[in-house]
């Protein structure tokens, strides 16, 4: 049992193909048109086949598309580990620097060009602020009138 989507899709696009590869089969060239099939034939998606080789078949195209999802699991899961490892575990990775040491003997100006806001953004905030204390003694006059 799987709650990703994509096996879903992928069991789709597998059945879609049986049917298809079972159609083109009967497909002909017409010149002008290109690769045809006959009306009778395209109502006749699928081949006649017995419970026994239908079961094999569905049973096939979902472990193929079980499978699809399961190795991309895996490898989303492998490739998460390791950037958790070498970024956030292991002794030497980059965010190893900003130990609590570190950030307390950086000065305030190279903090803030850290971790700070953007200058255009603090110019924003400053403005908006003033804004909103106009705005609150404009009510607060407004209110004794």
């Amino acid at each position: 049992m799987t709650l990703n989507h994509y096996f879903n899709d992928n069991l789709q696009k597998s059945r879609q193909g049986n049917a298809s590869a079972n159609v083109k089969k009967h497909a002909f060239n017409n010149g002008s048109h290109g690769m045809v099939i006959r009306l009778a034939d395209a109502t006749q998606s699928t081949r006649p086949m017995s419970n026994d080789e239908y079961a094999v078949q569905d049973i096939h195209d979902i472990l193929q598309s079980y499978y699809k999802v399961s190795r991309k699991t895996f490898v989303d899961s492998v490739c998460k580990q390791a950037a958790v490892h070498y970024f956030l575990q292991w002794e030497k990775s980059p965010l190893a620097l900003f130990s609590p040491v570190f950030v307390s003997r950086l000065f305030t100006t190279d903090l803030e060009e850290l971790a700070g806001e953007a200058p255009s953004l603090r110019k924003s905030r400053a403005r908006l602020t003033k804004e909103m204390t106009s705005l609150v003694v404009a009510m607060k006059i407004l209110a004794r009138a």
